[in-house]
């Protein structure tokens, strides 16, 4: 596809998705999953071909998670551009409830840090620090730009993903040098994402089981805070606001009040990686 041409679909696309009102996340990775895909195409847009052919490279070269991704921005750009979609018998890619979580076992995690500390690089520091303190998605990593570092008051903001509540967090003492000593304003990319923490594991010597990835590190977090002995009240609920989950539902809820700085000083004293970080 022409460089002018490909240029006017994916601006077309751009104001398509604002008009919708779709989250910025999802503007973001739609836009950048068009870009990829529209980069191969000759013409002046896309035959059946080059889709069916596009579509079983990435079936086979990338996670479920990546496949579905790219599947729905596809559909939503043909649907945008009204393009006819050539694919009559439901999605390629398997549904969100068909994909199998993935925990990352405590000691790789504890091997992961560790060995980050010592031989990281700064971007290794910086994004393994958010996800295993924060359990951040890939998305949410992402979205994370020099604005949202609060250096006065060593705080982060994090901008959910999947309708999360968007929240300021404080950082720790002994992660502040990781996030601050890192430039939020280079480019990353959710493909480059899973790539990137494959790498890492390799080069950390840590054993990574198929679709391990960086939701893994979350599913540990949330995991072992819930079997935690924690001895504050509501732990339940507090887990819940300090992952930025949804307001859950009913009357209860909608009475209960958290105060973000409160919640984080009682994750972190019961928070099972934060120690990793803090030993020298």
């Amino acid at each position: 596809m022409k460089e002018k041409t490909l240029k006017d679909t994916l601006d077309l696309f751009r104001l398509k998705l604002k008009l919708r009102e779709a989250a910025k996340g999802t503007q973001q990775n739609y836009l950048l999953a068009a870009r990829h895909f529209l980069d191969g195409i000759a013409g002046e847009k896309p035959t059946e071909l080059e889709l069916l052919h596009y579509i079983e490279r990435i079936r086979k070269k990338n996670s479920k998670n990546f496949q579905n991704l790219l599947y729905w921005a596809l559909r939503s750009l043909y649907r945008e551009l009204k393009w006819e979609w050539p694919i009559s018998r439901g999605p390629v890619t398997p549904d969100p409830s068909e994909i199998e979580q993935v925990v990352m076992p405590l000691t790789e995690v504890e091997k992961l840090i560790r060995w980050t500390k010592k031989s990281g690089t700064a971007k290794d520091k910086a994004l393994l620090a958010l996800s295993t303190i924060y359990g951040l998605r890939r998305e949410e990593i992402l979205r994370v730009k020099p604005d949202d570092i609060d250096k006065e008051n060593k705080r982060i903001l994090i901008h959910t993903a999947k309708r999360g509540r968007k929240r300021w967090h404080i950082i720790p003492d002994v992660i502040w040098p990781f996030i601050a000593g890192y430039n939020f304003s280079n480019e990353l990319y959710l493909s480059s994402l899973c790539s990137y923490f494959n790498e890492l594991c390799q080069r950390a010597e840590v054993k990574r089981a198929p679709k391990m990835g960086w939701h893994s590190i979350r599913h540990a977090l949330v995991d072992t805070l819930k079997k935690s002995r924690m001895d504050i009240d509501d732990k339940e609920g507090k887990i819940h606001h300090y992952m930025r989950w949804q307001r859950q539902s009913g009357i209860l809820h909608v009475y209960t009040h958290y105060v973000d700085e409160v919640v984080d000083r009682e994750i972190f004293a019961a928070h099972p990686f934060l120690k990793w970080w803090e030993e020298k």
